[in-house]
């Protein structure tokens, strides 16, 4: 099976074994900034409702060690669509595509069970289910531990004293065009029942994001099952996240067992809104 996600690290890494290189953005040239202005003028055609804010973007990954280190820069949303296009992309060297920096985490609850959510039609990436929580890192947060704990407040309501572990097991990478990015994958253990969970996302800021909450067992066989019956209806980093988990914590011993490869973004988002 060909798919546009990749899994890049695995393993087991503590907030202190991710180094965050800050550097400065360098410019884009003339051409490649005509080039991105008229991308972004024809996704607001499509999409007015779009700002294009700042967010911290990567330039480079590697793996010390016991260690990740993220070399990342300011940028703005703009930049991460232009960049990230497929008529753009080819142009640049890998250095300076403004690749964004997600994090999700798969999230069990007390009484055994993973928690993903029906994205609301109102966000970017529409009704497609997706790992809960998730989200891209904000130059304020400036580290991956910090996005992950903000986006348990923001989209679940859940506070730090409700998380029992909180782990990374790696990063995987989103291969879609305009979408390209780091994400990094967390493994985390809620005291609150798939019934808490559920009440306390109805109050949470960001709720609304998700039309619905879904709770399905945790187990080996039914994770394998759920993501291989409909691997195109996952955002593509949330369905390598899950199989991550599943490979490194359900005992999945098949996966990653795809095929990396592009696609354009109305390729893959085709396939789910038809």
């Amino acid at each position: 099976m060909e798919y546009p996600a990749r899994v890049l690290i695995t393993g087991s890494f503590p907030e202190e074994a991710i180094e965050m290189v800050h550097e400065d953005a360098p410019a884009l040239s003339p051409e490649v900034t005509a080039k991105v202005n008229e991308l972004w003028g024809a996704e607001l055609k499509q999409n007015p409702h779009l700002f294009s804010g700042p967010m911290l973007v990567a330039r480079a990954l590697s793996r010390p060690p016991g260690r990740i280190r993220l070399h990342c820069m300011v940028s703005e949303y703009k930049n991460f669509m232009g960049t990230t296009h497929e008529d753009v992309a080819p142009m640049l060297p890998d250095g300076q595509l403004h690749r964004a920096i997600g994090f999700l985490a798969a999230t069990i609850t007390s009484d055994g069970y993973v928690m993903l959510g029906v994205r609301s039609p109102k966000i970017d990436w529409p009704t497609l289910r997706h790992v809960v929580p998730a989200g891209r890192l904000t130059p304020a947060q400036e580290h991956p531990y910090k996005g992950i704990r903000d986006e348990f407040q923001s989209e679940l309501g859940i506070g730090a004293a409700d998380i029992v572990s909180l782990e990374c097991i790696g990063i995987v990478a989103d291969m879609t065009w305009r979408r390209l990015n780091y994400e990094f994958v967390f493994f985390a253990q809620t005291r609150l029942t798939f019934r808490q969970v559920i009440e306390r996302a109805k109050t949470a800021r960001s709720g609304t994001e998700h039309v619905q909450l879904e709770p399905f067992p945790a187990s080996a066989d039914f994770m394998n099952d759920l993501l291989m019956s409909d691997p195109d209806g996952w955002v593509p980093t949330g369905f390598a996240g899950l199989a991550l988990c599943g490979y490194n914590r359900f005992d999945i011993k098949s996966f990653p067992w795809w095929i990396p490869a592009h696609r354009t973004y109305a390729e893959h988002m085709g396939r789910r809104l038809l």
